[in-house]
């Protein structure tokens, strides 16, 4: 018979296995599952707070570690050892978020969803952060050792330079250039990227990029409170508890803040100025939105650099014209243009672009293309507005009345009916850091030009 003695260390070594190797046990959500399985080079999973996104990414990290996926696992598979990479906003968060998750906590390694059966040796701790790793050695199932490092954003672009690695995880979303480097560290290896966050920031240039997806280059998936059970109603309240409306969107959903209604929600004295004459020493650009079976518009913006506030006190809007004719219209605003890229393509009627044809009128330095990314485009106006560093002259009729029939659909989408205005201005705002002053605008016009004799002797 057996000694209750015998039961209580049988229940104990139990205990101990399962504790020891969480991966086992690890069950994913629907949605969870779906961004796991997800095969695209790049993979972004938007998830509301504790909707359990770092979870779903550190298991995913585990298992490639190991190579030990499970049978309902269709994803991406490595049958080698491999070296990722994990990254976050701070070291210290890393040490208390990912790495605990990965690896439990202090003293007690081998408790998080890494089995400790598969960790070799102890983890290499990082220099001037207690209880941080920074490398780490994990066994893989063909015989290999798999290499795992942390990373966090504020130890800036130039630590995620020079290796090549098979998987980059960045938990929260990463500044634009340390993204752009985890890309470039995975091309040799032919790997991959995945992104695990909550998009408090609203729509920028990345979530931009991500969203609207264009060539299929990512895989985008949600992760919603109402997709995962371990949290109560009671936990939800206290979550949303004294937020706002955008806030909760992007807390309880993973959406960034952007939806149905009105597009800019200020009032109208906060951001309509009356006219005055514009100091012409100031930098200024053009937004220009070419229109087909639609109107041509752009409008001016000039910078006074001393205040940083931008004005935008000219607007141009015609219907049934020619490019040409829009060119010779606009040529004599003293600006530079930042112009819709999609105005490159050809006209089947005249075989010229109109992009081509207001080139050929106003100059090649004249145009630069615009940055034509909707969301991010909408969120920099809202903050320039809200940041008192952007006014509109009242004298800009149509622009205004633009702006306050501006919309959203109900499903994020732009309501596109007379909206140009909106486009031209967008072009112009994003294009704020390449406006140059009327004087350096003349300037790249002056023909430099020495003359030399050809025979020095003579002089002539």
């Amino acid at each position: 018979m057996t000694s209750l003695n015998e039961l209580q260390r049988l229940e104990e070594e139990l205990l101990r296995r399962e504790r020891e190797n969480k991966l086992k046990n690890f069950k994913p959500y629907p949605k969870q599952l779906s961004f796991m399985n997800d095969g695209h080079k790049i993979v972004a999973l938007f998830g509301g707070n504790q909707s359990g996104k770092t979870t779903v990414g550190s298991a995913f990290v585990a298992y490639h570690l190991t190579g030990e996926y499970p049978s309902w696992y269709k994803g991406i598979k490595f049958d080698r050892p491999v070296t990722i990479w994990v990254a976050g906003e701070s070291s210290t968060r890393v040490r208390d978020t990912l790495q605990e998750k990965l690896f439990g906590q202090l003293g007690e390694w081998g408790t998080g969803l890494i089995p400790k059966q598969n960790m070799v040796g102890d983890p290499i701790r990082k220099g001037g952060i207690p209880g941080a790793i920074d490398i780490a050695r994990v066994r893989h199932k063909s015989g290999g050792t798999s290499i795992i490092q942390f990373f966090s954003y504020d130890q800036g672009r130039e630590k995620f330079q020079g290796s090549t690695v098979d998987l980059v995880w960045c938990d929260e979303e990463p500044p634009e250039d340390i993204y752009k480097e985890a890309k470039m560290r995975t091309i040799a290896a032919s790997g991959y990227v995945f992104l695990t966050f909550t998009p408090l920031k609203g729509i920028t240039p990345l979530c931009d990029e991500i969203m609207t997806n264009s060539e299929d280059m990512y895989g985008v998936h949600f992760l919603t409170w109402d997709d995962v059970t371990h949290l109560t109603e009671e936990d939800k309240k206290l979550q949303i508890a004294g937020l706002g409306p955008h806030e909760i969107e992007s807390r309880k959903f993973g959406r960034p803040t952007i939806g149905s209604g009105k597009v800019y929600q200020f009032d109208e004295e906060d951001y309509v100025i009356t006219d005055f004459s514009v100091n012409p020493k100031w930098k200024t650009i053009g937004g220009l939105d070419v229109g087909i079976s639609h109107p041509t518009c752009a409008v001016k913006l000039s910078i006074d650099e001393e205040s940083g506030v931008g004005y935008i006190h000219k607007e141009y809007k015609v219907s049934g014209e020619t490019s040409i004719y829009h060119a010779y219209k606009l040529r004599d605003w003293p600006c530079r243009f930042a112009i819709d890229p999609n105005s490159r393509q050809r006209s089947i009627a005249s075989g010229d672009s109109p992009y081509k044809m207001f080139q050929d009128i106003m100059g090649d330095d004249r145009l630069i293309l615009a940055d034509n990314r909707v969301n991010y485009g909408i969120s920099l106006i809202r903050a320039k507005i809200a940041s008192e560093q952007l006014y509109i002259f009242e004298s800009c009729v149509e622009t205004l009345k633009e702006m306050r029939l501006y919309r959203f659909k109900e499903n994020g989408d732009i309501h596109k009916v007379d909206d140009d205005l909106m486009d031209a201005m967008r072009y112009a705002v994003t294009g704020w850091d390449k406006a140059v002053a009327i004087t350096e605008l003349h300037r790249q016009h002056e023909v430099k030009y020495e003359w030399k004799p050809v025979n020095k002797r003579v002089g002539y």
